[in-house]
């Protein structure tokens, strides 16, 4: 309360208000941290809460909550006393609406449990503390009606896909499986599990298989996990270890992911079965047999000069009445300017589409990746770079030719090394210097 500091307002009791006036001179005096306004339900205003979205140290929000300030961008927005969230405000005439989202992030490969939580208030009571840290210069107030409903719709299909996520990963190897979608676990956690063994209440077995699956996927060979496993006695390959079998085991799991020998890309390149550095060479086709002579030409009792008078030329055509006529039969006909024509049920001659990614990137063509300004473009190429040259699962769809990636950064060149750092760590840690990708920072002719 601004006139008694160490008592508690309450939202539904306006004698425990007071003016704004009443309370700046409080804040001033050093008596309160700042102000709070009182939402009620007569109200014209409404405000949406963007809760563990903004980063104390480099000020950046997530890309989630982007997509809200972008919504209301015509609005008032500021940072949360906390410094960790955003509100918006603005005006609203819907029906009443006081509900909260808690969610989890979202990325599997983001910080997956991190808790995020969006808040509405809509004709409500409701204290919302005003700190005046705007995100923009607008200070005008704008109806936030359909930002409301367009959030309710969000989140739903939130919370729908993510007990969907949890429910499929139950149903895979008990949900901690090297399934469809990729390793379940961070590059952190598996080698915790690689030094220390499997947690309490694990398969130990199926996470041993989990544990090689990902280094597969990374482009390891069996030797070079088997070098690994065999440093940590009380890790997850330990048992296997001691009944000297570490290495027929590997080989085992590496099989259920792929071929025995797998492709791997070092500092000298792609060995082991990797792409061809150098394109399969056209065979040799024998050559075609000339036709035979025509009989004249073999008997030596025929006059040449008279049989060529004789023959008619190529070019003509002895007609019924023996008359010879010129080669307007056979003139090509005249060609369409149309489209090739198709007709339902023919057989279609063209060969079956081929897949860099299955039913995502044909392997030849072009394509087109886009999205306005905030939703991750360059992070989503990127990360399918990564998974193209280690053959992980992308989007849950699996890789079928594992390649490498050249990448012309025709905005951001800066930023391109930082960030496929960054997403090649995620997916692989350390257990992979180099990576297939090469790019260039200089676009010339655009």
């Amino acid at each position: 309360m601004a006139t008694q500091p160490e008592r508690h307002a309450s939202t539904k009791d306006a004698s425990t208000w007071s003016s704004y006036e009443v309370a700046l001179a409080t804040v001033q005096a050093g008596h309160a941290d700042g102000i709070t306004y009182i939402l009620t339900p007569d109200d014209p205003f409404g405000a949406i809460d963007l809760d563990h979205c903004r980063d104390l140290e480099t000020h950046s929000i997530d890309i989630w909550a982007q997509l809200f300030l972008e919504r209301g961008r015509f609005t008032y927005t500021e940072v949360t006393p906390s410094g960790t969230g955003c509100r918006i405000w603005g005006l609203a005439n819907g029906e009443p609406l006081h509900k909260k989202y808690t969610l989890k992030a979202g990325s599997r490969e983001f910080e997956p449990d991190k808790q995020i939580a969006v808040e509405l208030f809509r004709r409500t009571h409701k204290a919302l503390t005003i700190t005046g840290y705007r995100l923009d210069i607008i200070s005008e107030l704008t109806n936030l009606d359909s930002v409301f409903d367009w959030a309710g719709i969000w989140a739903e299909r939130r919370k729908a896909e993510a007990a969907a996520a949890e429910e499929a990963a139950r149903a895979v190897n008990g949900g901690n499986g090297f399934d469809s979608s990729g390793c379940a676990y961070s590059v952190d956690e598996i080698e915790r599990f690689v030094r220390g063994g499997a947690p309490a209440g694990e398969n130990r077995s199926e996470l041993f298989h989990t544990i090689v699956g990902h280094y597969v996927g990374c482009g390891w060979d069996q030797e070079k996990i088997f070098e690994l496993m065999q440093q940590f006695p009380d890790g997850i390959g330990g048992r296997y270890l001691q009944e000297e079998r570490l290495q027929s085991e590997i080989n085992r799991s590496a099989r259920k992911y792929g071929k025995e020998e797998l492709p791997v890309f070092d500092n000298s390149g792609w060995v082991n079965g990797g792409p061809a550095s150098v394109a399969p060479q056209p065979q040799p086709q024998p050559p075609t047999p000339s036709p035979p002579p025509p009989p004249w030409e073999d008997d030596p009792e025929l006059d040449e000069e008279d049989d060529v008078e004789d023959q008619p030329a190529d070019d003509e055509v002895d007609d019924d009445d023996g008359t010879v006529e010129d080669d307007e039969l056979d003139e090509p006909p005249e060609q369409s300017e149309l489209p090739p024509l198709y007709a339902h049920g023919s057989a279609d001659p063209r060969p079956a589409t081929t897949w860099l990614v299955k039913h995502i990137v044909p392997a030849k063509g072009p394509g087109l990746w886009s999205g306005q300004w905030g939703t991750g473009k360059t992070f989503g190429v990127l990360d399918l770079a990564a998974m193209v040259g280690t053959g992980q699962p992308f989007l849950g769809h699996a890789i079928k030719r594992q390649c490498g990636v050249l990448f012309i950064a025709a905005e951001g060149a800066g930023q391109v090394r930082l960030r496929f750092d960054a997403v090649w760590k995620e997916k692989c840690g350390n257990s992979q210097e180099r990576a297939p990708f090469y790019w260039y920072e200089i676009v010339n002719g655009c």
